[in-house]
């Protein structure tokens, strides 16, 4: 929220010649501090203490320095108050008033550049579908995967033809339409199941224990009603013909950001509920937008992406969770506020669902896959051998289909698609089983009870190439 109830910079003249010249631009900080503190009385007498720094610089310079004219050396931009978690953002024009500030108050337990982060997610531009597959390529090569390509002969993939074209469905180039959903109706005594027919791989590999490329996905018909999946992401092309209406906006940066983002989390938004390409195809998606194209977020627009969420799922009464395909190394403050962020939606009772990451790391060394209390998810093939370049470890939970995924894509047509690869793709498939399981465990379950259905259900032993220390266990749902 704006803090309003002060006025938020005190004009002042300021002569700092060399550190701080009158073209200087205001540096952002995230000051983070103790929950037991009200930011309502603290805040004041920061700014004042703000004021008696900039005193003593002028102090220290006048002697040596002509004076120079400087307005708002310190405001109050924003306050994130998420339970136990509060912080604020300031704007100073000198960073030695940061310092003094760090040094007065003990209330304070750290302060971050409000810098721009470039995080973990698949820096891909708005192009075809080819090039998406080609650029991929180049910066993650995929040893032992089998091509694109239109010659029926190639020994890469000639035995195993049928299979790979399953797992790679081509476009039509002309138009992108997505191939139409055919659906049969099996009923039992409790519940009405329907069976996706020409499923696309990484779907039917959900409903079956077994690996065969040819299985239909199998999902109730009431999939994920009632449950909204909060995709925290670099933006979402909410008119794309396959939500069927389900997706709306929620909150984003938007003098700064173009909404529909690079398309990554249009891509994850349609594998969680997309009426052809996702999970869960009734649940409701809300964007949350905290990355631009580029996968470059700063950590206000983090924290404002988080503090939204946990005020929002409140009227959803339980049936809410988060997906988040994105990561930072942690080592850095910055790395640990987000991470407290993070785990603040847990607080809240709502559950989170992160990409284990697209570097083959210890995951735990990941924000937010290495939080505690996030369910973590690494990717797998069509063929279930694990991802080489999927970070791995005890901090994983489980691993889902995350090669030549093909899900919705931006475009004026609303109806584009693209594939996409990493463990960005693998971790909606978890949180869209989640959000169907959300549906069956009665009311307002808690994050630990999801993951552990999750857990419990899992298709065990499958997984080939496993990294050290990372379940053998595929993210699965029984209907």
């Amino acid at each position: 929220m704006i803090w309003k109830p002060l006025v938020l910079g005190f004009a002042v003249l300021f002569s700092l010649a060399n550190a701080a010249p009158s073209h200087s631009k205001a540096e952002h900080y995230i000051v983070k501090v103790n929950d037991n503190v009200v930011l309502q009385d603290f805040m004041p007498r920061l700014l004042a203490a703000a004021l008696d720094a900039v005193d003593d610089l002028v102090k220290k310079e006048e002697s040596r320095h002509h004076r120079r004219c400087l307005e708002k050396h310190a405001e109050i931009v924003k306050t994130f108050e998420m339970g136990s978690f509060k912080a604020f953002s300031i704007e100073v024009l000198d960073r030695r008033v940061i310092d003094a500030l760090t040094n007065k108050f003990p209330e304070i337990q750290m302060i971050v550049p409000d810098e721009l982060i470039q995080y973990d997610i698949l820096d891909v531009p708005n192009h075809k579908d080819s090039d998406l597959q080609k650029r991929y390529r180049i910066r993650y090569p995929r040893p032992n995967y089998p091509r694109q390509s239109t010659d029926d002969t190639d020994e890469d993939h000639e035995d195993n033809h049928e299979e790979y074209h399953r797992a790679n469905p081509r476009l039509n180039r002309r138009c992108h339409k997505p191939a139409k959903t055919v659906a049969s109706t099996n009923t039992t005594s409790d519940s009405l199941v329907l069976s996706q027919k020409n499923s696309l791989w990484n779907l039917a590999r959900l409903s079956v224990r077994d690996r065969n490329l040819n299985a239909v996905y199998e999902y109730e018909k009431n999939a994920g009603t009632g449950v909204t999946v909060y995709v925290v992401d670099d933006g979402l092309l909410i008119t794309h013909k396959d939500f069927g209406g389900r997706a709306k906006w929620g909150w984003s940066p938007t003098s700064t950001y173009g909404k529909e983002g690079g398309g990554h989390g249009t891509h994850v938004a349609g594998i969680i509920g997309g009426t052809q390409y996702g999970v869960a195809k009734n649940v409701s998606l809300t964007a949350v937008q905290v990355l631009n194209r580029f996968g470059q977020g700063t950590v206000s627009t983090m924290l404002s992406g988080i503090e939204f969420v946990i005020k929002d799922a409140k009227k959803h009464k339980g049936r809410a969770l988060v997906n988040m395909s994105l990561g930072m190394p942690t080592g850095s403050n910055i790395a640990t506020l987000i991470d407290e962020a993070v785990g603040t939606l847990i607080k809240n009772n709502i559950p989170v669902v992160a990409a284990a990451g697209n570097t083959p790391v210890d995951a735990c060394n990941t924000v937010p896959a290495g939080t505690d209390n996030v369910f973590t998810v690494s990717s797998i093939d069509n063929n279930d051998t694990m991802d080489p370049y999927s970070a791995y470890g005890k901090c994983v939970d489980v691993l889902a289909p995350g090669i030549s995924i093909r899900s919705t894509w931006i475009g004026s047509s609303n109806s584009e698609t693209a594939l996409m690869s990493g463990t960005s793709m693998a971790s909606p498939h978890a949180a869209g089983v989640a959000a169907l399981l959300m549906t069956q465990l009665g009311s307002n379950p808690t994050p630990a009870q999801v993951y552990a259905a999750l857990k419990a259900d899992a298709t065990l032993g499958k997984v080939k190439d496993l990294k050290p220390k990372t379940p053998n266990a595929i993210v699965h749902h029984t209907v």
